[in-house]
């Protein structure tokens, strides 16, 4: 709603005003006006919403021996895997306790098409990728 109203009012021209914009004293001694410092905190705003709009993948992994993800060897068990879209490291979290087991370094890779299921996919007894149901980015791991 503060978006809106800021949109409406700057397509407004001024129409021969006798009163000068409204100022604030800055801390060197200039002025800034508001229409300056509204613009100002705006953006600042919107950058700080950035981390918000980062989306966090999960996948269930159930394993019946030890397996690889990265370097972190994972005992059979079963693990929910959280991907960060705006991060280049997964988390391993066990299903049972929800501790996390490890932070494990990954590589965003652009899928061909979007997978229907998420997909686990192994080279031996080590995961190689994982890609996520209905994303068009799956995760990597050397």
């Amino acid at each position: 709603m503060f978006f809106a109203v800021m949109l409406s009012t700057a397509g407004v021209s001024r129409q021969s005003s006798s009163k000068p914009p409204r100022q604030f004293a800055l801390l060197n001694g200039e002025e800034m006006d508001l229409r300056t410092k509204t613009s100002l905190a705006v953006v600042a705003a919107l950058a700080l919403s950035l981390p918000i709009w980062a989306r966090t993948d999960s996948a269930q992994l159930v394993i019946d021996h030890p397996v690889t993800i990265g370097a972190q060897q994972l005992e059979p068990g079963s693990y929910n895997v959280k991907a960060n879209d705006s991060e280049n490291q997964i988390s391993i979290v066990r299903a049972d306790n929800g501790k996390t087991v490890a932070s494990v370094a990954c590589e965003w890779v652009q899928l061909a098409q979007k997978p229907r299921q998420t997909e686990v996919l192994f080279n031996a007894d080590r995961v190689v990728e994982i890609d996520f149901a209905g994303k068009s980015k799956g995760v990597a791991f050397r």
